[in-house]
């Protein structure tokens, strides 16, 4: 059961995110966080290039826990390999 200190935490930027020193950064925290135009833009191309290729996602991969930016950012936003890592591990 999760207590009010958990339920309270408001992570700050170094916990949300690793910075790279090329000033690129790395996503730790997926869930319950505003995402950045990077990614909200990656997270749209995905979706569209499901659609244009008339594919669908397993359940529980596209919703509040953002399943799939975490492959997405894993996989350097290779939308292709994405959805076949996807399937592999569905």
């Amino acid at each position: 059961m999760i207590n009010d200190e958990v339920r309270e935490y408001d992570p700050a930027l170094e916990d949300i995110f690793f910075i790279i020193p090329s000033g690129d950064y790395q996503r730790l925290l997926f869930q319950g966080l505003d995402l950045r135009e990077r990614e909200e833009t990656h997270m749209s191309d995905f979706r569209n290039f499901l659609q244009v290729k008339n594919l669908t996602l397993p359940e529980g991969y596209d919703d509040d826990g953002r399943l799939v930016l975490r492959f997405l950012q894993g996989l350097k936003w290779d939308y292709q390999k994405t959805y076949d890592e996807i399937l592999e591990h569905s």
